[in-house]
């Protein structure tokens, strides 16, 4: 029997330093890691199954130990205003704020490594639970937020513009008021396109301006809606237009 104890406990010792040592080579090859996911998680039942204490040990694995560790840094850098909105995809996607929680979105890139669940997932959601319980980050765009809908409606009847460009920034004159937009905000978003020459826009409560370039014949960029912070010079988001 005793012999049996310490066959027992031998394999529960291997096991546990397999599943830990998996999880984190797997974790970053992603190729390998649904294989991975699946040896560790086999093994935590059968610790489970055995009752045996070291099955504790295998929180510090990539499963558990990544999407906790980044669920913390999303909370913390709510509370600092530092917060963000991961994802992965085109600069045409992910550039600018979310209409839901005002957080900035970014990404990290066009090419999926495969960690991303685990690590953008988790941030996203301390994110997202944060403002909904206490509302908006520090610092966040707080003003109008035309839906992609609702601003398409307002241009059918928005005014003619032309642009001027001062310094580092585009000048829309818009009756009495000048709107301006730090050209290295644009150019964030449509790195790859020409300076403004003209605009259809209209100005939503003081706050946000919406505009439609109808300048140049830039193929599908001439479709693209544009928000602008007025107080703070700024683009807000982008939408497609059709």
């Amino acid at each position: 029997m005793r012999m049996t104890d310490k066959s027992t406990n031998a394999r529960i010792k291997t096991l546990t330093i397999i599943g830990i040592a998996v999880s984190w080579i797997t974790f970053w090859i992603f190729f390998l890691s649904p294989f991975g996911f699946v040896v560790w998680l086999c093994i935590l039942i059968y610790l489970i199954v055995k009752r045996a204490e070291l099955r504790w040990y295998l929180l510090i694995s990539s499963w558990l130990l990544v999407p906790s560790f980044n669920f913390f840094t999303g909370t913390i850098h709510y509370f600092t205003g530092t917060a963000t909105l991961k994802g992965v995809g085109g600069p045409t996607t992910y550039h600018g704020i979310d209409r839901e929680t005002r957080i900035p979105v970014t990404s990290s890139g066009c090419i999926v490594i495969g960690y991303e669940p685990f690590v953008f997932y988790t941030n996203n959601l301390a994110v997202k639970f944060w403002t909904n319980l206490l509302g908006y980050q520090r610092g966040s765009y707080a003003g109008s937020f035309p839906s992609r809908e609702e601003a398409q409606e307002m241009l059918q009847q928005g005014d003619t513009i032309a642009v001027k460009r001062q310094d580092k920034f585009f000048e829309f004159e818009v009756g009495n008021k000048i709107v301006r937009l730090d050209t290295a905000a644009f150019h964030k978003f449509q790195y790859w396109v020409a300076d403004i020459d003209k605009v259809k826009g209209e100005i939503v409560n003081d706050d946000c301006f919406v505009f439609r370039r109808i300048d140049a014949d830039e193929g599908r960029f001439d479709r693209m809606i544009f928000l602008v912070d007025i107080e703070n010079d700024g683009l807000i988001t982008q939408y497609v237009d059709y």
